[in-house]
C-alpha cells in the first residue's frame, strides 16, 4: 500500500516538473522572441550571405525578414539557420533579382523549407530548371507574386525603405538573351544610410543608372555580377561615392572573380572591399545615421 502512494506520489511530481519544465521553455522563447523583436525595430541589419558562387542578402528590418536571392544551392539554408531565430520559419518577402541559377536555385530550396508570404521578381522569361521549379512551387504553396519594376517602393517600416531603380518596365513573359541586364536594383534607405543592391546588372544598366538618379552618396554597395568586368562602372561609382563595397563571391571560382581590374579601381577610389570568399558572412548593421560593418572571419 506504501508502494503505491509513494508511486503515485513520485508520478505526480514527475508531471508537476513536466509541466514546470514546459513552462519555462515556453517562457523563454516569448522573452526571447520579445528581445529579437525589439532589436529588430532599432536597427537594420543586411546579411550578406556566405552562400559560395552566388549573390543571397538577408535583410533583418523592422517588417520581418527580406531575402534577395538564394545561391547556387542549399548552403542558403544553413546561413539563414545561422541569422534567423530557431523558432521563425516565416520570411516575409523573397525577392528574385533574375533567374540564373546562381541567384534562384538556394530560392528554390528557401521556398520548400520556410513559409512565405510574397515573392517578387521581373517576370522575365527563362526556360531553366530552377526557374520552373520556382514557378511550380510558388502555385503550389499559393504564394503571392508580384512583377516589379522601376519606381516601386516596399515599405520595410519604420521609415526603412526598398526603392526599385531598375528594370525600367515590367518585363513579365519578355525574352532577353542577357538576364544579368533584367536584375533588379534595389536602393535601401534608412535615414541618413544609403545601400545598393545590384543584382548582377552590367556596365551599360549601371551607367544608367547613374545617370537617372544624380546626387545620392550612398555608403554600401553590393558590387555588381560578383566583381566581374563587365561589372564595373566608373561614372557609378564616381556619381554615388560607396564607402564600402561587399563583393559576393565564391573561393577559387572558374571565374576569377574578383578580377583584379576592378579591385585596382576600388583600391584607387578609396572604397573599402569586403569579400565573401575571405570573409564569410558579412553584416552591415545600420542606425539610421551610421552604421558598421561585421564580418565573420
Amino acid at each position: 500500500m506504501l508502494n503505491s502512494k509513494s508511486d503515485k506520489l513520485a508520478k505526480k511530481k514527475k508531471v508537476v516538473f513536466s509541466l514546470l519544465g514546459s513552462l519555462s521553455i515556453i517562457a523563454f522563447l516569448v522573452w526571447f522572441s520579445l528581445i529579437y523583436t525589439k532589436g529588430a525595430e532599432s536597427e537594420l541589419v543586411v546579411n550578406f550571405l556566405d552562400v559560395g558562387q552566388g549573390d543571397a542578402i538577408l535583410i533583418q528590418a523592422p517588417k520581418g525578414e527580406v531575402l534577395i536571392d538564394g545561391g547556387p544551392g542549399r548552403q542558403v539554408l544553413e546561413e539563414l539557420g545561422e541569422e534567423m531565430p530557431f523558432f521563425d520559419r516565416k520570411i516575409e518577402l523573397v525577392i528574385m533579382t533574375h533567374p540564373d541559377a546562381d541567384h534562384i536555385n538556394g530560392l528554390v530550396e528557401v521556398l520548400k523549407n520556410y513559409q512565405v508570404d510574397e515573392v517578387m521578381e521581373t517576370g522575365v522569361a527563362n526556360n531553366n530548371k530552377g526557374y520552373q521549379e520556382w514557378q511550380k512551387l510558388i502555385e503550389e504553396k499559393k504564394i503571392k507574386d508580384t512583377i516589379v519594376k522601376k519606381g516601386d517602393k516596399i515599405d520595410l517600416g519604420e521609415g526603412v525603405e526598398l526603392n526599385i531603380v531598375w528594370p525600367e518596365v515590367d518585363l513579365k513573359e519578355q525574352k532577353n538573351e542577357n538576364t544579368n541586364d533584367t536584375s533588379i536594383v534595389n536602393f535601401l534607405n534608412w535615414g541618413d544610410i544609403d545601400v545598393v543592391l545590384t543584382g548582377d546588372a552590367e556596365t551599360p544598366v549601371l551607367d544608367k543608372i547613374a545617370e537617372e538618379n544624380p546626387g545620392i552618396d550612398i555608403e554600401i554597395l553590393k558590387q555588381p555580377h560578383h566583381g566581374s568586368k563587365n561589372g564595373i562602372s566608373q561614372k557609378f561609382l564616381e556619381t554615388f561615392k560607396p564607402e564600402v563595397s561587399v563583393i559576393s563571391v565564391g573561393a577559387k571560382n572558374r571565374y576569377g572573380h574578383p578580377h583584379q581590374d576592378v579591385l585596382d579601381i576600388l583600391g584607387k577610389l578609396g572604397i573599402k572591399v569586403y569579400r565573401t570568399d575571405e570573409q564569410g558572412t558579412i553584416k552591415a548593421i545600420i542606425d539610421k545615421d551610421s552604421y558598421k560593418i561585421e564580418t565573420e572571419k
